[in-house]
């Protein structure tokens, strides 16, 4: 698959995920809203052959990405394909991945903020009213 392919059909498929979203994934996303924390969701990466879509893409103020997988029940029998993209993030886009599950965002939101805020110091989008 050529490159202007992979591109256009990552930037659709994103799309699709968007309207897709879990609960987990909507609390996810307004709690990182609600604090100014610069984010894209339903990012991809690519290169020439494969295509990975992560839930969301944190920047942060140095040079890292940090990317978060929310895992439901889609993960479920995947967890060698899980391991694999996250092998791939971290040496291909020098990406740090962290896990959580649905269960873990929508009953123990406190524990997932504070191990989002101890990753990096992440970049904060502040704006004019």
């Amino acid at each position: 698959m050529n490159y202007k392919k992979l591109q256009r059909n990552g930037f659709k498929y994103s799309q699709r995920m968007k309207n897709k979203q879990t609960r987990a994934e909507r609390i996810l996303r307004q709690w990182l809203r609600s604090h100014n924390i610069c984010f894209k969701q339903q990012a991809y990466f690519h290169d020439t052959k494969r295509l990975f879509i992560a839930d969301f893409r944190l920047s942060t103020v140095h040079d890292g990405k940090v990317i978060i997988e929310v895992d439901g029940s889609s993960h479920i029998g995947k967890q060698k394909y899980d391991a694999f993209r996250t092998k791939w993030l971290k040496e291909n886009r020098n990406c740090k991945v962290v896990r959580f599950t649905n269960r873990e965002i929508i009953e123990d939101m406190p524990t997932v903020i504070n191990k989002i805020i101890e990753l990096k110091p992440l970049r904060v989008q502040y704006f004019r009213e």
